[in-house]
């Protein structure tokens, strides 16, 4: 990672993983939010 650009590191991060850095963050959340109701008993709506 040293010596790369930003733009460089956005275009390999979303080859490598078919999204952006902020949706690949934002997806880990809901993921996370989503395991944790499922441990806590709740039921999902969808």
């Amino acid at each position: 990672m040293a010596c790369m650009s930003e733009a460089t590191f956005f275009r390999r991060f979303k080859a490598r993983f078919g999204v952006t850095p902020a949706k690949f963050a934002n997806d880990c959340r809901i993921h996370r939010a989503r395991f944790a109701r499922h441990r806590a008993g709740y039921r999902s709506r969808i």
